[in-house]
């Protein structure tokens, strides 16, 4: 395991509710205090927790993939894909079942991209370099040019929040 990956895992289950950590460490046959110490102090889990902490992330990474709005048109297309049905889709989608480890890795192939998948035309307007604004390069120029102090006031004295009269 790379230490970025570790890095991943660490940083999902920080984020993870109280009630949610309870219902993950039990799944795992862990206390939430080994889970929330893994987490922040680092400390190692046995094994096989740590191999079915990392098909749970797995599993939460690909929902979260699959929950997000630009992804719907691949949804669509997934029975078709991956064989996985519509109705599996959205009960692995809403956290009330998990996919198995075959699943798993078809649907993140299939959101992913593999190799061999057709890649999306890329389009004119895509393909157009962004056009240059030379008015915000002599914004930042003059910007960057002044003080703190300098900048400071030269923002409280254009600001229009700020009470001239006083």
């Amino acid at each position: 395991m790379t230490a970025e990956h570790l890095k991943k895992l660490r940083a999902y289950l920080v984020d993870l509710d109280r009630a949610a950590t309870v219902k993950l460490a039990s799944k795992l046959g862990l206390r939430r205090h080994d889970l929330e110490d893994f987490a922040d102090a680092g400390i190692e889990l046995p094994a096989e927790a740590m191999a079915a902490l990392e098909s749970e992330f797995a599993q939460a990474e690909l929902r979260r993939m699959m929950a997000g709005p630009r992804n719907g048109p691949l949804l669509l297309d997934l029975h078709e894909n991956t064989g996985i049905g519509d109705a599996r889709r959205d009960l692995f989608i809403s956290g009330a079942l998990d996919f198995t480890a075959d699943e798993l890795a078809k649907a993140r192939d299939y959101m992913v991209g593999k190799p061999d998948r057709p890649a999306q035309p890329v389009t004119a307007m895509s393909a157009q370099p962004e056009p240059a604004f030379p008015l915000r390069g002599a914004a930042l120029k003059i910007i960057n040019s002044m003080s703190d102090s300098a900048l400071a006031a030269f923002v409280r004295d254009h600001s229009p929040a700020t009470d001239k009269a006083a």
